[in-house]
């Protein structure tokens, strides 16, 4: 019989669900899509190899792109689906690669990641509302990662990590 660990089970729906949620509300070709890459997303938590991950990125962003004659804003909310989906699965491979180990600090690293990606997606989407937007959007995008780099490096130095 095969066992899986509790959490892994508990990560492949949020992944399934965080990947399929936008694709399922569009329906249609776009919902069949969606729970595809879902299903993928969510076997990839279980499989220890990044191929599968790999794979299931390349259709969701198949997913998004068909999305774009729905218009940006649901283009955007597949692309963020399918970027929570992908940090979910890589949570579950590191809590699958070691199962005793404390989920807390992984739980913590995805979430922060989860946070700046959707942060960084939600201000070039905002910003490119307005006209001639993308330079500036640009320049925000390189300032949140830059702020995120130094948040990062000041963390590890406050932990003593670094």
């Amino acid at each position: 019989m095969i066992e899986l660990d509790v959490r892994l089970v508990v990560i492949g729906i949020c992944v399934a669900v965080a990947t399929a949620a936008t694709p399922l509300a569009i329906g249609g070709g776009i919902a069949a899509a969606g729970l595809l890459a879902a299903i993928l997303a969510a076997r990839s938590v279980v499989r220890g190899d990044e191929g599968s991950v790999t794979f299931a990125i390349v259709i969701g962003g198949l997913v998004a792109a068909g999305t774009a004659g729905h218009g940006r804003l649901a283009a955007m909310l597949v692309g963020a689906g399918v970027f929570v989906g992908a940090e979910l699965a890589a949570l579950g491979r590191r809590l699958g690669i070691d199962p005793e180990a404390p989920a807390g600090p992984e739980v913590l690293i995805t979430l922060s990641t989860i946070g700046l990606g959707i942060a960084a997606g939600a201000l070039v989407g905002v910003v490119s509302l307005w006209r001639a937007a993308p330079p500036l959007a640009n320049a925000m995008l390189v300032l949140l990662v830059l702020l995120g780099g130094v948040a990062f490096v000041v963390r590890q130095l406050r932990h003593g990590d670094g």
